[in-house]
């Protein structure tokens, strides 16, 4: 077993953007995040969770 490294580092940016992605899809737009799109699904998603949470 070989243990070598690829001198590579971790994109955070894009690890950071598909962890938005896989919360807020509507929120990234062609590979970009999308800033005016943010906080309408924000508090869309805090108004649906308040919701069920009466329920």
């Amino acid at each position: 077993m070989s243990n070598k490294i690829d001198g590579l580092s971790m994109n955070l940016e894009q690890a950071n953007l598909d962890k938005l992605r896989s919360v807020f899809p509507e929120c990234v737009s062609e590979g970009k995040l999308d800033c005016l799109v943010i906080p309408v699904s924000v508090r869309l998603a805090k108004s649906e969770s308040a919701v069920l949470e009466r329920s």
